[in-house]
Order: structure tokens, then sequence, then C-alpha cells
């Protein structure tokens, strides 16, 4: 499981908007959305893609979640 909010507060802290992301990644937006969503799979080179582009330093913390609760803070 994603950790969907702190994707999201780093597209916005690092200036990107999810047609960028996407396109960095080499999917459409609806693919990116339905990812960010936990809807589908992110792979791994999409994970380390975006490791480098946000900055992601622990990517565990970010991708390899299993329970995230509502109260979670970033």
């Amino acid at each position: 499981m994603v950790n969907t909010k702190k994707i999201k507060a780093l597209l916005i802290e690092k200036d990107y908007s999810r047609a960028e992301i996407s396109n960095i990644l080499g999917i459409s937006t609806n693919s990116f959305s339905r990812k960010i969503n936990n809807k589908s799979q992110f792979t791994l080179n999409e994970v380390f893609l975006l490791k480098n582009t946000l900055g992601i330093k622990d990517i565990e913390k970010v991708f390899f979640i299993d329970d995230i609760p509502n109260t979670q803070q970033m």
C-alpha cells in the first residue's frame, strides 16, 4: 500500500503536477491517478523514478506500508 497523503504532499511541495509526474513515469494521468489512490500498484521502476524525482529518502515509509491510519501525520 502507498502512503498517498505523503505522495500528494510531495507533489505540492516539489511543485509537480500529476500530468508532469505521469509524463516522467511514462504512464497516462488516469493510470497515475489509479496508482496514487491505491487502485493499482506502482512498478519497481516507477517507485525509483518517483524516489529520484521527488527526493524521497526512505521509500519504505512511502511505498511499502501495510496500513495507514486516517490520523497519520506526514
